[in-house]
C-alpha cells in the first residue's frame, strides 16, 4: 500500500494541539498556500500560529513519510521557514514529523529543528505500516 503525507495530518494536528492549545491563541492551519515572495506557489504541510503582543508567532511543520531524514528534508523546512518569516511574523519553532522508527540522526546537526514521531505510523522491516493497538 502506498502512503501519502496527508494521511498523517490528523495525527499530527492532534499532537500539535496538545503542545499548542487553542486557549493560548494557537491556530493550526493545514496546507497554507503562499504565492508571494521569491519562491512562488509553495504549500506547507501545516503551520501553527498565534497573534501575541502585536507579533505573529509561527511554528512551521513539515510531514515526511520516510525512514530517514535527509538534507533535502531539512533544506525544504528551512526554506519554508524563511519564506513565512519577516515583517511582524517570527518563526519560534520548526518541526519535522516522521513515522516512529525513522532515523533522525541528521537532526543532531540542526538543533533548531525538532523531530516529532508519530507512534501510529511505524517503519518495520523496511516497510511503512499503520499501527493500531489491539483493542481491549
Amino acid at each position: 500500500m502506498s502512503w501519502h503525507e496527508r494521511e498523517m495530518y490528523a495525527s499530527v494536528a492532534r499532537n500539535l494541539r496538545a503542545r499548542f492549545p487553542e486557549y493560548d491563541g494557537w491556530e493550526i492551519i493545514k496546507q497554507p498556500r503562499y504565492t508571494g515572495g521569491k519562491y512562488r506557489n509553495y504549500e506547507l504541510d501545516l503551520m501553527v500560529e498565534r497573534r501575541w503582543r502585536g507579533k505573529i508567532e509561527r511554528v512551521v511543520v513539515e510531514v515526511k513519510v520516510t525512514d530517514e531524514v535527509t538534507t533535502a528534508h531539512v533544506d525544504q523546512l528551512n526554506r519554508y521557514a524563511r519564506n513565512v518569516a519577516g515583517g511582524n511574523a517570527m518563526i519560534i519553532e520548526k518541526i519535522l514529523v516522521v513515522p516512529c522508527g525513522a532515523s533522525t540522526h541528521l537532526l543532531r546537526e540542526y538543533p533548531d529543528i525538532k523531530p516529532m514521531f508519530l507512534r501510529n505510523f511505524v517503519w518495520r522491516g523496511g516497510s511503512f505500516t499503520w499501527y493500531q493497538p489491539a483493542s481491549r
